[in-house]
């Protein structure tokens, strides 16, 4: 996930959430640190005005989109040996902004 073309796709995937009508925030994994210790897996954390079961479905549609992005940009690879290209697998949490 560290490797230049990697962290590009991250970022465009990320960006193409970012500015969207329910979307909070996105953090960018490269920015805040939050990548593996061995480089194979980068976290982003995506927030959302409201809560999961409130996301319009364009907005969840935009999630989705981003997630398939994401998964086409890696090549295929076997579950013991890291991806070397693409994004990763991409594993969603999602909260609320305003959550206490």
């Amino acid at each position: 996930m560290t490797a230049q073309e990697n962290q590009a796709a991250v970022r465009r995937t990320l960006r193409s959430l970012d500015g969207g009508d329910q979307v909070a925030s996105t953090t960018d994994p490269y920015e805040t640190g939050a990548v593996s210790k061995d480089g194979t897996i980068a976290y982003s954390t995506i927030s959302y005005t409201a809560g999961a079961v409130d996301l319009t479905a364009p907005t969840k549609n935009a999630l989705r989109h981003a997630a398939d992005r994401g998964l086409r940009g890696r090549h295929r690879h076997s579950p013991d040996r890291p991806s070397r290209s693409g994004v990763g697998h991409p594993a969603l949490c999602l909260s609320r902004s305003d959550a206490e």
